[in-house]
């Protein structure tokens, strides 16, 4: 690998199975954490996170989109 080469390090991660698990290990490690609730719990995490995100986007890009029109007011 030659240092600073982009693809070489993506693909090194890539083949990591601690980034990039394979199907196969997801699917297996997919029932023991729904029955432990770390499923559920990390996706209304997740979800909240994103509607969080979402909800400050429009607070913030409606009154800033509004007013660099100068025709809607």
């Amino acid at each position: 690998m030659v240092p600073g080469d982009a693809r070489s390090h993506a693909r090194t991660a890539a083949d990591s199975p601690v980034i990039l698990p394979s199907p196969v290990e997801v699917a297996r490690s997919f029932n023991a954490l729904w029955n432990e609730r770390a499923l559920a719990a990390s996706i209304v995490a997740t979800l909240r996170r994103v509607l969080i995100g979402f909800g400050l986007a429009i607070a913030v890009g409606v009154p800033l989109g509004l007013s660099l029109d100068p025709g809607v007011c």
